[in-house]
Order: structure tokens, then sequence, then C-alpha cells
């Protein structure tokens, strides 16, 4: 069983918790440096994904060298993780328990930048259709540049239409003026397009 299975498997206890870390493991699982501790019963992760690697981060975060996911079956190890991570080099932490941040701050002099909300259901929202939203499975270039606003690369939006994405779009006089994309995130789960948000060392 390779690293990163074993690590996909111990996330995927808490799918939703660590959505954000299978879904770079999807796609950038060669890319990203790995420091796992413990065993199956107690265990701690480190991901540092170079943040070149990434068009999106790369346009929010220029000045980072590496983006960190924390992970941890008890947040009493994130100490010792710390311990991996380098020390002198501009840094952005996507943290997805506020546990973490008070214990990172010890280490760190870490300033926010954004912040985002996750939200699901257990079954799905009756809504009303609206006639005036136009859903779409093709790519629309005139709302390239809209998706653009929010850090998305031209080469990300064909990969996600290329996976199923859909877009869901209000046109004025032939022209977009509101977006969001849906597109596959990772297992079962999909993901609304809008800009994240996280904390940075830089």
């Amino acid at each position: 069983m390779k690293n990163t299975d074993i690590i996909k498997d111990l996330l995927n206890i808490s799918r939703l918790m660590y959505v954000s870390h299978l879904k770079m493991i999807d796609e950038y699982s060669d890319l990203i440096e790995y420091r796992l501790i413990g065993n199956k019963n107690e265990w701690g992760l480190v991901m540092l994904l170079p943040v070149a690697a990434s068009s999106f981060d790369a346009k929010l975060y220029p000045e980072a060298k590496y983006i960190v996911y924390l992970a941890a079956s008890n947040e009493h190890l994130i100490p010792q993780l710390i311990n991996e991570i380098p020390k002198e080099t501009d840094l952005v932490f996507k943290i997805h328990n506020p546990k973490y941040t008070s214990i990172i701050e010890k280490h760190f002099t870490i300033s926010w930048k954004n912040a985002y909300f996750s939200y699901t259901c257990q079954s799905p929202i009756e809504c009303k259709f609206c006639h005036d939203i136009i859903k779409s499975s093709l790519i629309d270039e005139q709302l390239l540049p809209l998706w653009a606003k929010n850090g998305y690369s031209e080469s990300d939006i064909k990969k996600y239409f290329a996976h199923g994405a859909s877009s869901f779009s209000i046109y004025k006089d032939s022209k977009p003026v509101s977006t969001c994309l849906i597109f596959h995130n990772c297992y079962n789960i999909w993901e609304l397009g809008f800009q994240p948000s996280f904390y940075s060392t830089g």
C-alpha cells in the first residue's frame, strides 16, 4: 500500500472535514511533501504544497513558498507536526480546525488573510427553478474573465468541465452578470466555486 493511500484512508474517516486535503492529494499528489506521524489509532499529518504548483494559490499568495495543510486525530499532536514545517520561509496555513490556530500562533507570527464557510446537507434541497439562470455543461468564453477574478485559470476551468462541471449564470443583454461553477472535488463530493480564504505567515 502506497504512503498516499494510507494517508487518504486516514483522512477519509472524516471526509468532509478533510475535503481540501483529499482534493489536493488527488490533484497534486506527486508534488506534495508529506510528514506522517503515529499510527492508525493516533496520527498526525503535515502536507506541504508548493504554491507554484497551484495557479489558484500562486495568484492569491505569490509571496509564499508552501501551502500548509494539517490534520490530526487529536490536536495535542499539532506541536509535534509544527516541528516538521520549514520556519525560514513564507507560508499559507489552510486551517480547517479553529483549535489549531492558537497552537500555530505559539510558533509562527500569523496574519489573517481570508476566511470561508463550508456547508453541506443530508438530503437534496428543494428550490424553485429560476428562468433567468442558464445552466451549461459547456464553457462559455464570456464567463472566463469572471472566473479569473476568483483565481481560476483557464486550464483549471477546462479540467473541471472535462470532469463534468456545470456553470449556472445570469445574463443581461446577452452578457453575463453573475455566475457560479459546480465541479467535482473528490470522491462523491462536488464543490460550488467561489473565492476561498485562509491564514498566512507572510
